[in-house]
C-alpha cells in the first residue's frame, strides 16, 4: 500500500462517522439530579417534550431518598451515596412536581415544554 496513512485516516473516520451516526439514531438525551445537602439540584429541571430521555439521580446524602413523580407514577429509590439511572418519556408538556417520598418537604419540579 502506497498510502497506510491515509488509509488509517479513512478507516478512523468512517469508525466515528458510524459511532455518531448510531448515537444521534439513538437520540437519548442525559439530565442530573443530585441530591446533597438535604435537598435536591437543580430544583427545577427542563426537559424536553416528545422526547425519550436518561434521568441519573445520585445521592449524596447519608441516608435512602425516593425520588418520586406521582403524577407519572416514577419512584426512584436511591440508596445513600450512590446513583440510580431511569428512562422517562416522551412526555407531555406541563410541570410534574418530584419530591423524596420519605420526606416530602424535599421538592422541585420536571418542567416539560
Amino acid at each position: 500500500m502506497k498510502h497506510p496513512m491515509k488509509l488509517k485516516a479513512l478507516a478512523l473516520s468512517m469508525i466515528l462517522t458510524s459511532t455518531s451516526a448510531i448515537a444521534g439514531e439513538a437520540g437519548e438525551i442525559e439530565y442530573e439530579i443530585e441530591f446533597k445537602n438535604n435537598q435536591f439540584a437543580p430544583t427545577e429541571l427542563v426537559v424536553p417534550a416528545d422526547r425519550k430521555f436518561e434521568l441519573e439521580v445520585e445521592n449524596e446524602g447519608s441516608e435512602e431518598i425516593v425520588l418520586s413523580i406521582a403524577e407519572l407514577g416514577i419512584e426512584i429509590a436511591v440508596p445513600a451515596g450512590a446513583e440510580r439511572e431511569a428512562y422517562l418519556g416522551p412526555l407531555e408538556p406541563g410541570d410534574y412536581e418530584f419530591e423524596d417520598s420519605l420526606n416530602s418537604s424535599r421538592k422541585g419540579i420536571l418542567r416539560v415544554q
